[in-house]
């Protein structure tokens, strides 16, 4: 058996497990944007001109929810899965295999992501078929961004400490609202230099909105989104190999 068979039979259980997490995305657009939809739909279809009134507003309520969904989707991406592992030791099972516990929850993250983004589909697509059309490559492309990101974070905060869902919370709260302070650039120096440490949440949202838009988002904004996204992983894979997983 090769060195990456183990880890290979575990991929099945991580996606059936990845499922429930990724749909809750399609499940927030559809809880929120569904019933005002339908009641606006309801009170247009006898009116002169509702059906274009109708998609009008479908499409604000649409580029709306789908932000909430978005963010809401990617936090709950990977959250809580390498704490709970450790808090009710599913790590003595996992790896009583010849698995590394870092190539582990790679793969676990790697699973998360394409399958969040192949779920998060199910929104423009049954949106355009439903409603009115809407672009698909674009929320696709947002998806993949906001997955990358909060969930590189999301592993991060999980491989530091146990309770992870506070310090993501923290971190993001935190990060947003100082990052949207220094455009005004009231900030003093410390919180200026604190808000770019955090992870760049200002600029992937100026990513999303540009591409949900029908725009060109800024290369460098994507870039720093990105690398940023790749740094926070590696640094929590480093920590799993590191440190001990029973604390």
């Amino acid at each position: 058996m090769t060195a990456g068979a183990p880890l290979a039979l575990y991929a099945r259980w991580q996606l059936r497990d990845a499922v429930g997490r990724a749909l809750i995305a399609p499940l927030v657009f559809v809880g929120i944007a569904g019933i005002p939809l339908w009641s606006v739909h309801r009170q247009l279809a006898t009116t002169v001109g509702g059906e274009a009134d109708f998609q009008q507003i479908a499409r604000v309520v649409y580029g709306q929810t789908l932000d909430l969904a978005l963010v809401l989707g990617a936090v709950m991406l990977v959250n809580g899965v390498i704490s709970t592992d450790r808090e009710k030791q599913h790590f003595r099972f996992l790896f009583s295999r010849s698995v590394p516990p870092w190539r582990f929850y790679l793969q676990q993250f790697v699973v998360s992501v394409a399958l969040f983004v192949a779920l998060f589909a199910l929104i423009p697509v049954g949106f355009g078929l439903l409603v009115t059309a809407v672009p698909i490559a674009a929320a696709l492309k947002a998806a993949a961004l906001y997955a990358l990101l909060i969930g590189a974070l999301s592993l991060l905060c999980g491989a530091l400490v146990n309770k992870d869902g506070v310090l993501l919370v923290l971190v993001a709260m935190l990060g947003f609202t100082l990052q949207r302070a220094d455009l005004t650039g009231e900030l003093p120096g410390w919180a200026s230099w604190l808000a770019d440490l955090l992870p760049p949440f200002l600029a992937a949202d100026a990513v999303s909105t540009a591409w949900l838009a029908g725009r060109s988002a800024s290369a460098g904004d994507v870039t720093l989104v990105l690398l940023y996204a790749l740094g926070m992983l590696v640094a929590a894979l480093a920590i799993i190999r590191r440190a001990p997983l029973a604390r």
